[in-house]
């Protein structure tokens, strides 16, 4: 049986690195940039498949949530940072994805193209929220070697 996003934040929030970044104010209160959250998951180890399982992502997101959602807490974000920062983690771990992608053999990145549709292209993420993506490819996949 599957552990919930809840379950996991509060299996996270009792390991040191938790008490460490609650303790340490510059850590917590900084405002991620999407190339940061990016950074972040692709030094991750494991493969594609790994980092794409809800599961995997939400574990690996959790010290993000964690941060974010202290702020939100605490009053330390606003509404509006409280949105971005989770869009930005959003598009960070989608853009990790695609990194990781185009370092598959076949796999040409100039011709393929991910939009961002809902609520993240809005930038309006909230804690609960699932991401809708558009999936562009120049080529016909049915016109493209394997």
């Amino acid at each position: 049986m599957s552990s919930s996003l809840p379950a996991r934040l509060t299996e996270f929030a009792t390991h040191s690195d938790a008490v460490e970044l609650l303790n340490n104010r510059q850590d917590l209160i900084e405002r991620k940039t999407i190339e940061q959250f990016q950074a972040e998951r692709s030094r991750l180890p494991g493969q594609l498949r790994l980092l794409l399982e809800s599961e995997y992502s939400a574990a690996v997101s959790a010290p993000s949530y964690l941060r974010i959602g202290t702020n939100d807490f605490l009053g330390l974000y606003d509404l509006e940072a409280v949105f971005s920062q989770l869009s930005r983690l959003a598009i960070g771990l989608v853009r990790a994805c695609l990194t990781l992608s185009a370092r598959q053999p076949g796999i040409a990145t100039g011709d393929f193209v991910v939009m961002a549709m809902g609520k993240l292209g809005g930038w309006e993420l909230n804690y609960s929220s699932d991401i809708d993506l558009l999936f562009v490819a120049k080529n016909n996949a049915e016109n493209t070697p394997t």
